[in-house]
């Protein structure tokens, strides 16, 4: 099984990294973790390295060698689904922030965007 998970270091991303993590059969599935700037951002690539480090050292502690993506995107949802399709995974796997009905109806979330959009399955996880 190959499975994607988009992690941006928020304590979200994290508990999505660690349910995937929890999944994965090291011998026989792929994990890819993708990471998305905002475009042009020098602050935003600096954050996404810490936190690919980051990202790296938990899946080494649980004996899974991720594929690292990094794109640069203003919709994560959109670059979420892109990936998915480009790299044939069977599971997006997302933290979700909480959001209201009323929030997520005015502004959008990236998790409903891609669980309404991905031409794959998405579990979304909230920390507990």
């Amino acid at each position: 099984m190959r499975f994607l998970v988009a992690n941006d270091g928020s304590v979200h991303g994290v508990h999505a990294l660690q349910r995937a993590l929890s999944l994965i059969d090291a011998a026989h599935d792929e994990l890819f973790v993708l990471a998305i700037g905002q475009n042009g951002s020098q602050a935003s690539e600096l954050a996404l390295d810490s936190n690919m480090e980051a990202t790296y050292s938990m899946c080494t502690d649980a004996q899974v060698k991720p594929c690292i993506l990094w794109t640069e995107a203003t919709d994560p949802g959109v670059a979420i689904c892109e990936s998915a399709v480009r790299h044939e995974v069977d599971l997006v796997v997302l933290g979700g922030r909480g959001h209201s009905t009323l929030h997520r109806v005015l502004v959008g979330s990236t998790s409903d965007y891609v669980m309404n959009n991905s031409a794959v399955s998405v579990m979304i996880t909230c920390p507990p």
